[in-house]
């Protein structure tokens, strides 16, 4: 058996670029992959989408290299927000972590491309970004709800994302 690996040794997503911090992977000692087999120290917090039974605890390199996706027919991103080329949706449906929220992630897209997932936001932090207010509030929330999202997604979630070339803040907002 193999031990956990450092954290600075986990794949890298370009759509997820901290799944660690995130939430959506998680350090779990002596936790078998059931796709690889091996006790990485590393677990995905939530199971993929798919057809039948779909597994917990994916280590980050089955979800990265694609092996859990062609094992199990899984899928990691409920819903993309618009249109992307089909080698961007393949990456975040095969090969990219999703991450956790009241219904399903919803992947927010700039420039035709996927943005890079930050993490769950609050109005402390939507409150100094006008583009990922404009985000929410085009997805036709209220602008009197917006200082109601929280972080912790008590009543109203919130979730960040940045896109990867104009640098622009989008946002969606989720509730129980």
């Amino acid at each position: 058996m193999q031990g956990p690996r450092p954290r600075h040794e986990l794949p890298h997503f370009r759509y997820h670029p901290d799944p660690v911090a995130t939430g959506a992977i998680e350090a779990i000692a002596d936790l078998e992959c059931p796709c690889c087999g091996l006790c990485t120290g590393w677990a995905y917090a939530t199971e993929p989408y798919g057809l039948g039974d779909q597994p917990a605890n994916l280590c980050p390199w089955c979800i990265a290299d694609g092996s859990a996706a062609r094992k199990f027919g899984s899928e990691f991103v409920g819903d993309i927000e618009g249109e992307v080329p089909a080698s961007v949706e393949e990456e975040l449906n095969l090969r990219t972590p999703g991450y956790l929220s009241w219904h399903c992630e919803r992947w927010q897209i700039c420039c035709g491309d996927a943005c890079a997932y930050l993490g769950p936001v609050g109005w402390d932090r939507l409150k100094d970004m006008p583009d990922a207010q404009a985000a929410i509030l085009d997805d036709g929330w209220p602008e009197d709800v917006l200082p109601d999202i929280t972080e912790n997604g008590a009543v109203i979630g919130g979730y960040l994302f940045r896109c990867l070339h104009c640098g622009a803040h989008r946002a969606h907002a989720d509730a129980a």
